[in-house]
């Protein structure tokens, strides 16, 4: 099926007063259902809307994400803006998912202590991007390097998901916040 279009998306959440963009929404989409969370659509729908459950397209993209996220031949991905969209603008978008997923992670209730050393390195790496400057001058490097980024968050998505799964049942947090 795939994910809603990045712009769909964008153009419901500015219809519905949100404060995240389309890409850091699906973040903080992502950092819950990478972490577990009980009830994720519910949560995502109080954390990204203030309402009690999605509307039919942000619906539609929990589904798919949880779809993709689960499924074996790793078809996951990050809605972000295609590539006829200018590299500042995806670079940009890159930043505002990662700060969605790391706000998503850190809204799971659950400690960064409570993750493996490479989920750990991986959503400070994740912490670094979303504070990212974006100024991207455009040129093939620059797309070389975006590209080679965005894969490696897609990766450790599904690393955390995989790792944070696998110690659902171990340690649990007190309610601490992720720094």
């Amino acid at each position: 099926m795939g994910l809603p279009a990045w712009g769909a998306i964008g153009e419901r959440l500015a219809a519905l007063d949100a404060d995240r963009t389309a890409s850091g929404c699906h973040g903080l989409l992502c950092g819950l259902l990478a972490m577990h969370v009980p009830e994720p659509r519910t949560e995502f729908a109080r954390l990204a809307l203030d309402a009690e459950a999605p509307p039919e397209l942000l619906g539609t993209l929990c589904d798919e994400t949880l779809r993709q996220l689960d499924d074996p031949g790793f078809d996951f991905q990050l809605l972000l803006p295609d590539d006829e969209a200018d590299l500042a603008t995806r670079t940009r978008a890159l930043a505002d998912w990662c700060d969605g997923f790391v706000f998503g992670v850190g809204a799971s209730g659950r400690r960064a202590s409570d993750l493996p050393e490479q989920s750990a390195e991986f959503l400070n790496d994740a912490m670094r991007i979303a504070e990212a400057d974006v100024d991207a001058a455009g040129g093939e490097t620059d797309e070389a390097a975006l590209a080679e980024l965005t894969e490696y968050v897609r990766v450790g998505v599904m690393l955390i998901r995989t790792e944070a799964g696998s110690r659902k049942a171990g340690s649990q947090s007190d309610g601490a916040q992720l720094p």
